[in-house]
């Protein structure tokens, strides 16, 4: 059990300010969720059988409470991985995995948070990118004046401090 689900087990109260609903509402979608989530389990092609496999890390209330933080929370995977006792890409892959599912049963308020995080963190990419390209030019431009300098040094015939 994760310390954020033993806290909120043992605080209902401050479940508004961790995942953003009541702690009777998380209940509520845990079990709607369940029911939903598990013909779309049967549905999809498999190559190992349903009891076959490795075991899940943890159970389904615990990953929709992972993605319902990371949802009101906005943590970092790795935080979160670390939160819950799994790694980082494993809580990137939980959250993946419920997103869909809980996009059905959430209010849109909620999803916005994630489309938004998404534009800002494309925007940031390209903000990025020119950035390195104007560094890169600034840097080419930078060598090319030291270079004619060099050269006009020793046109000249003056020394220069560079060999």
């Amino acid at each position: 059990m994760s310390s954020i689900e033993d806290y909120l087990e043992r605080y209902p109260q401050q479940s508004q300010t961790f995942i953003g609903i009541k702690f009777e509402q998380f209940q509520e979608l845990v079990q709607k969720v369940e029911i939903l989530h598990q013909p779309k389990q049967l549905a999809r092609p498999r190559l190992i059988r349903v009891e076959g496999g490795r075991d899940r890390k943890l159970s389904v209330k615990q990953e929709v409470l992972l993605t319902l933080v990371y949802l009101h929370q906005s943590l970092t995977f790795r935080l979160l991985g670390m939160q819950f006792e799994v790694s980082e890409s494993t809580a990137r892959d939980i959250f993946n995995d419920w997103v869909e599912t809980l996009g059905e049963i959430l209010p849109a308020s909620l999803m916005e948070k994630i489309t938004k995080k998404d534009r800002e963190q494309e925007w940031i990419e390209e903000a990025l990118t020119e950035l390195e390209s104007i560094v890169e030019k600034s840097k080419q431009h930078r060598g090319g004046l030291l270079a004619r300098w060099i050269d006009r040094r020793q046109f000249h015939g003056e020394t220069t401090p560079y060999p």
